[in-house]
């Protein structure tokens, strides 16, 4: 009987923690003890300490040698814990899952970017089949339709949309259709734009040395800072570039420090085809006009030089 005494205390005590901070343990206790929610909500430390004592007297008529182990109070910690350890689980789940996902997703971007090349959608003009120096960019996809520009030998154009055997492309500050036969598309582009293009190196490093041939033991001729750009005139297997370092100077560097770029041209529209033939009128006028004068002032020079002879 003592012992009962003490151990009903000692749990009373426990259970006066319990609901002094919170309901729901209580409420596992009591379904611990006899399989039912006999606490619906903890209205008070008096109310609950009083229903606690009842359980446990119905504990002990429902267990005559009044024994009580450990088996009631883990089940409280195991049922508690055991949510909380699903919770965790689930969240951890839903992370491996978002993160499993997000690699996924990185993965195929970085795959896509892969495959798509540098010259999808490009366009340039077809050598093997060009009769002039240029095609004519059409208003609409028709030989008779109003011609509004030009895309000259070398430069590019963007396609935009596909029509039977006319493609409309973008070319600078023109927009308009050029039958598909006269352009060379996508890969085929490529070599021709390599070939007929000059290709671009950009700096992107912090300093990066220019030798004097391609080994680094070589002579540093001059530094070049991050962001520059030259020239490439030569790539090589081995990992060196030969670049323009001016007009007359060239030196070697590694391509592993250079972005690569083309130095695109675009088609011209007619109307600024037009303005260029205009200014070069008006520079072709000045300097005649300046090549007569300058003939005026040599003659009025010749004739002073001969009147001076004569009067001596």
């Amino acid at each position: 009987m003592a012992k009962r005494a003490l151990l009903k205390t000692s749990l009373c005590f426990t259970a006066s923690l319990m609901i002094s901070t919170t309901a729901t343990p209580f409420s596992v206790f009591a379904a611990a003890v006899n399989g039912q929610k006999v606490i619906e909500k903890n209205t008070g430390l008096e109310d609950g300490m009083a229903g606690f004592s009842y359980m446990l007297d119905q504990y002990y008529m429902l267990h005559s040698d009044g024994a009580i182990g450990d088996d009631i109070l883990s089940g409280i910690v195991t049922t508690s814990s055991t949510d909380d350890s699903q919770k965790v689980r689930s969240i951890d789940n839903t992370e491996e899952k978002t993160e499993d996902s997000a690699d996924e997703s990185t993965e195929e971007k970085k795959e896509e970017k892969e495959e798509k090349s540098e010259f999808d959608g490009l366009a340039i003009a077809n050598d093997k089949v060009l009769e002039n120096s240029y095609i004519n960019i059409r208003k609409k996809p028709d030989i008779d339709s109003e011609i509004v520009g030009k895309l000259y030998k070398g430069c590019v154009a963007t396609i935009t949309k596909e029509k039977d055997d006319w493609v409309k492309i973008e070319s600078g500050k023109v927009k308009g259709y050029i039958k598909a036969e006269y352009l060379a598309i996508g890969d085929e582009a490529k070599s021709y734009i390599e070939e007929s293009t000059t290709k671009l190196g950009t700096v992107n490093t912090t300093t990066l040395n220019v030798r004097e041939k391609r080994n680094t033991d070589s002579t540093i001729l001059t530094l070049i800072p991050e962001g520059e750009t030259y020239e490439i005139l030569k790539e090589y297997k081995d990992g060196w570039v030969k670049i323009a370092i001016d007009d007359s100077d060239k030196g070697y560097v590694k391509s592993e420090y250079l972005d690569y770029s083309y130095d695109y041209k675009y088609a011209i529209s007619i109307q600024e085809e037009k303005e260029q033939k205009e200014r070069e009128e008006a520079a072709r006028r000045a300097e005649a006009e300046r090549l007569a004068q300058l003939a005026q002032e040599q003659a009025a020079a010749n004739n002073n030089s001969n009147s001076s002879s004569s009067s001596s």
